[in-house]
């Protein structure tokens, strides 16, 4: 992951759901977030990231691994719990489908690994951040 792009500090009060199996990735991940103000729930696997979907309120952004077993098991169960997630794919070793298959799972876009951190951000801003309340 890199964060090689200078960029505005823009606060991101909103919970984040991370659901990715590579630790050293979702660890990073999990701390840049966190540092730009969001509440982030990481989970290693399927069970964990249900586990905290079904604890948390108000879910924001969904960050899923597409090579995590279940994973269109949990987008379903996110947008069944919340439906206005916004939900980012992330992959590595699989395959990107085309996007209308992904917008089918309920995908609203999906990054290759390894990931860019200035783009997350642009990500996040905008489309997350004038849809969430502090």
């Amino acid at each position: 992951m890199s964060n090689n792009a200078p960029i505005a500090v823009r606060r991101f009060p909103f919970v984040v759901v991370l659901a990715e199996k590579d630790a050293p990735t979702r660890a990073t991940l999990a701390a840049l977030l966190s540092c730009d103000g969001c509440r982030v729930f990481q989970a290693e696997d399927l069970n964990a990231a249900i586990s905290g979907i079904d604890k948390l309120n108000e879910i924001a952004v969904l960050f899923v691994d597409i090579d995590m077993p279940g994973w269109e098991s949990l987008v379903q169960h996110t947008l069944t719990t919340a439906p206005d997630t916004f939900v980012m794919a992330t992959a590595e070793n699989e395959p990107i489908p085309e996007i209308s298959e992904l917008r089918r799972h309920g995908i609203n876009l999906c990054l290759r690994k390894p990931l860019l951190y200035a783009y997350v951000r642009w990500v996040l801003s905008e489309n997350v951040v004038g849809r969430c309340v502090a």
